[in-house]
């Protein structure tokens, strides 16, 4: 159930890193700036141009970024 879900995400008590695509056809954005409200310590980092699959040219990309989620 959705409550279920929101109180799994609010129970959430380490740093989290929320990752999106601004292109993805499936789950909107507004997905990831719920979860990013609802997790206490999280961060939102926005993907330009990313859809629901995973193409090579992203993968730089996203492993700076969770690279980095630890400085943050």
């Amino acid at each position: 159930e959705a409550d279920d879900v929101v109180d799994s995400l609010r129970s959430v008590s380490h740093p989290t890193l929320v990752i999106h695509g601004t292109a993805d056809p499936v789950l909107p954005v507004d997905h990831a700036r719920a979860i990013n409200t609802l997790v206490e310590h999280s961060r939102l980092a926005l993907i330009e141009g990313l859809g629901h699959e995973l193409p090579d040219a992203f993968i730089g990309q996203l492993l700076s970024l969770i690279g980095g989620a630890g400085n943050r």
